[in-house]
């Protein structure tokens, strides 16, 4: 299925005979069909822009070391072959995938995953160049742009966390809080653009 809003693209009749066996041939070709339609569709919404609105649950460190896996390859790797070298699960690699599209480091293409040419500059980088270049990536979320303005137009340049929680129940309903957490922890902290103190409950502009 693809997000916001859900529709089908892609249905697989299973018709494998239980008790399945994951090494079995005709079990893995059922499962290279899987991959293949997750790599090789772009999801877009209705103006034809990748959906930028929802936040990946992604850890940066996991996608640093897809980045840098990929760019050991060559650039490119097989997105079944690449899990499987990395010990991922699909559930794991699917969120850094589309954490690392958003990002603009990689692109899915025929059940491989492609790194870009900024994909390689992350990969090759210190890490405080990586946390520059990351810092103006993220900025580009509108969920993480708005904290961050937020924050800058407040005098104290901190802001408690209840008030991004309220604002954004609208949009995201019971989805909210997730979404503030993964906003708090993901790339913003790892880019120093803003913390979270859990004793006042508030966000903060990093000095």
């Amino acid at each position: 299925m693809s997000k916001d809003p859900g529709r089908i693209l892609t249905e697989f009749k299973v018709t494998l005979r239980h008790p399945r066996n994951r090494k079995d041939t005709a079990f893995q070709a059922e499962v290279d069909k899987v991959y293949a339609a997750v790599a090789g569709k772009k999801l877009v919404n209705v103006n034809g822009e990748l959906p930028h609105k929802k936040l990946p649950h992604a850890r940066l460190n996991a996608l640093a070391g897809l980045l840098e896996k990929l760019a050991h390859e060559d650039g490119r790797a097989d997105l079944k072959k690449l899990g499987s070298a990395l010990q991922f699960e699909l559930d794991d690699l699917l969120p850094l995938v589309e954490a690392g599209e958003l990002l603009g480091f990689l692109n899915p293409e025929d059940g491989a995953l492609v790194l870009t040419q900024l994909g390689r500059t992350y990969a090759e980088a210190s890490n405080l160049a990586r946390k520059e270049l990351l810092a103006g990536r993220v900025l580009r979320m509108p969920l993480i742009n708005w904290i961050y303005d937020t924050l800058q137009s407040d005098d104290t340049r901190s802001t408690a966390r209840r008030y991004f929680l309220d604002q954004r129940e609208g949009d995201f309903g019971d989805r909210a809080e997730k979404q503030l957490d993964i906003a708090i922890s993901g790339g913003p902290t790892h880019a120093e653009l803003f913390a979270y103190n859990d004793k006042t409950g508030e966000l903060y502009l990093e000095e």
